[in-house]
């Protein structure tokens, strides 16, 4: 796992804004924890729980990412199988999913 991963998997977990480079933990106002990457929403935890998404962007960085979070949880890891996005031995979509 990358540094940059670690660290905004802690940021995330421990609900601390942080910047580092193209990914961003941040906290709205509503108290929600959101893991934005290049912007884009990529993990939220509020009171419904835990979920991720590829936001349409099924990048190895958004999958290491996610692998990160899912590492953490122990959750099954995302990964890409013939061109496809694969969880657990389910294709996903990379629409939001629960994780907790």
């Amino acid at each position: 796992m990358r540094k940059i991963t670690k660290q905004a998997v802690q940021a995330f977990i421990n609900a601390q804004p942080i910047k580092l480079d193209n990914t961003e933990v941040e906290i709205d106002r509503d108290g929600r924890v959101w893991m934005l990457l290049y912007g884009n929403p990529i993990a939220v935890c509020d009171r419904e729980g835990v979920r991720i998404s590829t936001s349409g962007w099924e990048t190895r960085t958004t999958k290491e990412r996610l692998n990160g979070l899912l590492d953490h949880f122990g959750k099954p890891r995302v990964h890409a199988q013939k061109g496809k996005l694969m969880q657990d031995g389910q294709p996903w979509t990379g629409m939001w999913k629960a994780i907790l």
